[in-house]
């Protein structure tokens, strides 16, 4: 009996893991939290480019962490190329970049060209930029808001949250 009780508490918790949750501060693996000021980070937005995060200040910031081999990221790249980024991509107050975990530039160059994707997908070849957000799963996504904080994230992908953190990007560009 203390094995099957064992075995269905650990099977729960694998399910609600991989369910993902909005705001998922009770994630073990989220290192920030909601109303944090968000780290700043070196990256590039094209090959040789250099950016800091810090100089998209005063922009509605939304960062994505994915991998081109993960299922729900698989899921979740559809829908932002889709509905996300046509919808923002052109509103001055706002900066989106998609960081492929321990991808390199050709890797992602070559799986933007294949879906036919615009997006800025750069790369985080060493999760340097990951970890200093989270220490698990992806998808992963951080609003930022113009102050600077992180006023929402998930992990997973649930078009319910997709839609509430479109809701939020929305209410934060009208601020």
């Amino acid at each position: 009996m203390k094995r099957l009780t064992l075995c269905l508490v650990a099977l729960v918790m694998a399910f609600s893991s991989m369910a993902g949750t909005a705001n998922a501060e009770s994630d073990a693996g989220t290192k920030v939290k909601t109303g944090a000021k968000a780290p700043d980070f070196r990256f590039e937005i094209a090959p040789n480019t250099p950016k800091y995060l810090s100089s998209y200040k005063g922009k509605v910031i939304v960062l994505n962490f994915f991998a081109i081999w993960c299922p729900p990221c698989r899921k979740e790249i559809p829908q932002i190329s889709r509905e996300l980024w046509p919808k923002y991509k052109d509103n001055p107050n706002f900066a989106m970049f998609m960081f492929g975990r321990e991808h390199s530039w050709e890797a992602l160059l070559d799986f933007k060209k294949r879906y036919e994707y615009d997006m800025n997908i750069v790369p985080d070849i060493d999760r340097s930029i990951f970890d200093k957000y989270a220490t698990g799963q992806i998808p992963r996504n951080y609003v930022i808001g113009k102050d600077g904080k992180i006023f929402y994230q998930s992990q997973g992908f649930n078009l319910n949250e997709f839609k509430e953190m479109m809701e939020k990007i929305d209410e934060a560009l009208k601020q």
